[in-house]
């Protein structure tokens, strides 16, 4: 592992001995060289993401306590090992959940999310079942596990890297990088840390092999990654750094690195024929894809979602901007690519010389495609986080050692140095200054997000008693600002109806006529379904066409419009009864959450304003004044 270049491993120089300095950046740097690097930088992203203690349920978490409620209908429940399988691939499970509303109208006849993750599911099957009123402590468990995960990171990069003070670098940026905040702070994304977790250790036992020789760990390293891929199908994303270790860092000939790869391989293969014949994934989603049926699709939804993963990684740029704020998406992605471009070029020569650099940056790059199956997010950067942690530290490291007594004079300054300098001070300001202020931040974040839908379902006794009713929500901003609301309001023990009907979502004005007392007819200016989280419910391939009915047991909807995306773009509402006649409760979205709404008198319209997104994450329910 010869490092012509970077301070992984510089021939020329060696290996220079770590002398305590005065300055505190020497002091700094000889306390990275230590062993106990790890402990101390395990304790302090931990206690970064401490505030994750207070985020309570959000979101999916709602959705799992309603799985295992005693008083949920056999459809909707699952056991201790199937909370991932939201949407079984069932056509009885679908005529339930349009019939009772969690579907709304648009949905693809076709949709199912079903996820193999057992042991995860168990996990939080734990957490619901002996303290469902202490998400801190369920919180806490997610916090060992991030704890454990960094442990492990740490012994990784002592392993792989040729000098301590590299490695306790690369382990800090990973512990106190802001990008974990949300894959930690939510409980039901636990699946993302286990499998991060054990597929470390499946790296850690494949390196252990391969350099000592480690017979156990040959035989122990496969057997983690199955382990692995029963918690969730990121554990998917650490074989990219096993070919990557194989390529560039492992020894002997191209034929005996290739055999050992070869366990994995037909663990992986096997895995995968036994996922799909059981019928777990994803399908008619826009938001989701598969890599293998959908070749052509997954490769246009990776030239988006990679740069946007790679980016986040890389810079202080959070992935999910775009998607909660559509009118940023070229935005967002012009900002990836550039940087990217920029970070690539400026870097190409180190990269070249540093065989250990190709191994950061290759297990990075393929480990995020996996990633790119599903709409980016930052919680899904755990394992890119590992070639990402060194590649940074790299630059770092030497910028701090020549601003140290430690390290050897500066030679002049050339252009690409200037910029290498210049990108370097960046990853100071972004991994060593920024990331440890914002992680917090972003750890509870998810608290703000949790409590906006529990008020948001709070709002809704502004109608009064929901039981035996059907909640009629005229306009909502998306799907899930609508349908996940009864089972924040279950989880609370407040009323639920027994059916919702979700007509218009979009964030855009809407506006409704009446026909007649059975009728009503909505346009939204944007398109319904066309934003956040409502791509979850159609596939592109299968759009609505002008014409198209689709009926419940009480009413029936028909497209009449389609927006210049070719989302619904006008609709005509039918309903079996005069919609003014119980058991229909009419709601839509305010400002200030829930309101009443108010059907217009026959032949008369009333416009519903636009939404503004950026109100919805913090929004806080206030009861009207007696």
């Amino acid at each position: 592992m010869a490092d012509s270049c970077s301070l992984i491993y510089c021939p020329a120089m060696g290996e220079r001995a770590q002398e305590p300095s005065d300055d505190r950046v020497g002091k700094f740097l000889e306390r990275l060289s230590r062993p106990g690097v790890i402990v101390w930088a395990t304790v302090l992203g931990v206690l970064l993401m401490a505030p994750a203690l207070a985020t309570g349920w959000v979101l999916d978490d709602f959705t799992h306590r309603v799985m295992l409620d005693p008083r949920t209908p056999e459809w909707a429940a699952r056991g201790a090992s199937t909370l991932y399988e939201f949407f079984p691939n069932s056509d009885a499970f679908r005529q339930h959940t349009f019939e009772s509303g969690y579907f709304p109208w648009f949905t693809d006849p076709g949709i199912y999310a079903r996820f193999f993750r057992p042991l995860s599911s168990l996990s939080i099957y734990l957490d619901h079942h002996f303290w469902p009123n202490w998400p801190a402590l369920a919180h806490a468990r997610s916090l060992l596990w991030f704890g454990a995960l960094c442990g492990l990171v740490g012994l990784l990069f002592r392993r792989l890297l040729n000098k301590p003070m590299l490695a306790g670098l690369a382990m800090l940026i990973f512990a106190i990088d802001e990008s974990h905040g949300g894959a930690v702070a939510w409980v039901a994304n636990r699946h993302a840390i286990i499998a991060s977790t054990l597929s470390v250790a499946v790296l850690l036992l494949h390196v252990r092999w391969r350099q000592d020789g480690c017979r156990r760990s040959a035989l122990l390293a496969p057997l983690m990654l199955a382990i692995a891929l029963c918690s969730s199908e990121m554990a998917l994303c650490i074989t990219a750094y096993l070919f990557a270790y194989a390529v560039w860092l492992d020894e002997g000939s191209l034929g005996r690195r290739a055999l050992t790869l070869l366990p994995y391989a037909l663990l992986c293969v096997g895995w995968r024929i036994g996922y799909r014949a059981l019928g777990y994934g994803a399908g008619a989603s826009d938001l989701y894809t598969d890599p293998l049926s959908e070749p052509l699709r997954f490769a246009l939804a990776t030239a988006e979602r990679l740069p946007k993963l790679l980016a986040a990684q890389l810079t202080p740029f959070t992935s999910e901007l775009a998607f909660f704020f559509p009118k940023l998406r070229i935005g967002a992605l012009v900002f990836s690519v550039a940087s990217l471009i920029i970070i690539a070029l400026l870097l190409r020569k180190r990269v070249q010389a540093s065989p250990t650099l190709k191994f950061c940056v290759a297990g990075m790059v393929i480990g995020a495609l996996p990633l790119c199956a599903a709409f980016a997010a930052d919680r899904q950067l755990l394992l890119v986080g590992i070639g990402g942690s060194v590649l940074i530290a790299d630059l770092v490291g030497q910028l701090l050692e020549q601003r140290s007594p430690m390290g050897e004079p500066q030679a002049a300054a050339a252009p690409w140095t200037r910029g290498l300098k210049g990108l370097a001070w960046f990853w100071v300001g972004a991994h060593l200054i920024y990331a440890p202020l914002i992680l917090p931040l972003r750890a509870y974040s998810l608290k703000v997000l949790g409590a906006a839908y529990l008020e948001a379902g709070r709002s809704l006794n502004r109608v009064g008693d929901l039981t035996g009713r059907t909640l009629v929500v005229v306009h909502a901003a998306d799907f899930f600002w609508a349908a996940p609301v009864p089972a924040a309001r279950l989880a609370e023990g407040l009323s639920v109806p027994d059916r919702l009907r979700i007509l218009a979502t979009g964030i855009s004005a809407v506006t409704i006529s009446r026909e007649d007392e059975r009728t009503i007819v909505i346009r939204s200016e944007g398109g319904i379904g066309a934003v956040g989280f409502d791509k979850l419910l159609r596939h592109p391939s299968h759009p609505l066409k002008v014409g198209d009915t689709i009926a419940v047991s009480d009413m029936s909807v028909q497209v009449l419009a389609l927006s210049s995306e070719g989302r619904p773009q006008q609709i005509r509402v039918v309903a079996n009864r005069p919609l003014q006649q119980p058991p229909y409760l009419w709601v839509h979205w305010a400002r200030d959450g829930y309101r009443p709404f108010t059907l217009p008198a026959v032949g008369a319209s009333l416009k519903l304003p636009p939404i503004d997104p950026s109100t919805l994450f913090f929004y806080r329910y206030a009861p009207d004044a007696s």
